[in-house]
């Protein structure tokens, strides 16, 4: 029987197709920023990341999504479609309210470490992610078949 080799990601990193996984992605609000701590671990005023939240589709649940402190946010409101740009990490977290013990009420989802986020325009097919929409019929790559649309 041949022995199979190890598979060997760069910087012992699994790839992901992030974009795909998570869909449509609408912006949902801006949170508190990140700030940077000083030496005693105490909080600066100086602004680490910006964190926002937004909403997937294919995952049907909110999370967050953090940008570097520089990135321009004014331009983003409710319910416009983004595309979330350089994912450096994704980082999956559970919480469990204070005083409580029962594992069924734990929070669970997940954060983002992104270099940016731009809207989409739904007709652009260059920003494509080969997730197709609920809402909107597939179109047909095969042109000359028979019963495409006249």
């Amino acid at each position: 029987m041949p022995q199979e080799k190890p598979i060997i990601f760069d910087d012992n990193k699994i790839p992901v197709l992030f974009n795909q996984t998570v869909g449509k992605v609408t912006f949902v609000a801006k949170r508190e920023n990140k700030f940077e701590r000083d030496e005693e671990g105490n909080y600066t005023d100086i602004v680490r990341l910006q964190s926002i939240e937004v909403s997937s589709e294919a995952q049907r649940e909110t999370f967050n999504v953090d940008v570097p402190a520089d990135f321009d946010l004014s331009p983003f409101k409710f319910g416009d479609t983004i595309e979330i740009e350089g994912v450096e990490e994704a980082e999956p977290w559970a919480q469990l309210p204070a005083g409580d013990q029962n594992i069924n009420n734990v929070f669970t989802g997940f954060s983002v470490l992104a270099t940016g986020i731009r809207k989409v325009n739904l007709n652009d097919t260059s920003s494509n992610t080969n997730t197709p929409s609920v809402n909107q019929p597939q179109k047909s790559e095969n042109k000359g078949e028979k019963g495409k649309d006249k």
